[in-house]
């Protein structure tokens, strides 16, 4: 897994994690927003890092997750993911 390993965010990581999970079950209306996790984390969890962190592990997070769906499907989506600053 390519999360971030930025020491603001990595004691975050488990948390972040646990409400993607937890979301994967909820109808999509229900589901939180990246801007709500960041929200929560800072309410209830005292993080104090900056939201490029933060989004940047989001979606390296929400990614893995994606793979994990499909994995024991007859098909694989994979999420297309390019090197900061490579020419596509």
């Amino acid at each position: 897994m390519n999360v971030s390993r930025n020491p603001k965010i990595e004691p975050f990581i488990p948390i972040i994690r646990e409400i993607l999970e937890h979301d994967r079950n909820m109808p999509r209306k229900q589901r939180h927003t990246g801007r709500r996790i960041l929200e929560r984390l800072r309410d209830e969890h005292g993080y104090d890092g900056g939201p490029t962190i933060f989004y940047e592990a989001l979606a390296d997070l929400r990614g893995y997750l994606e793979i994990a769906i499909y994995v024991n499907s007859t098909f694989a989506i994979l999420p297309e993911k390019h090197a900061k600053g490579a020419n596509v």
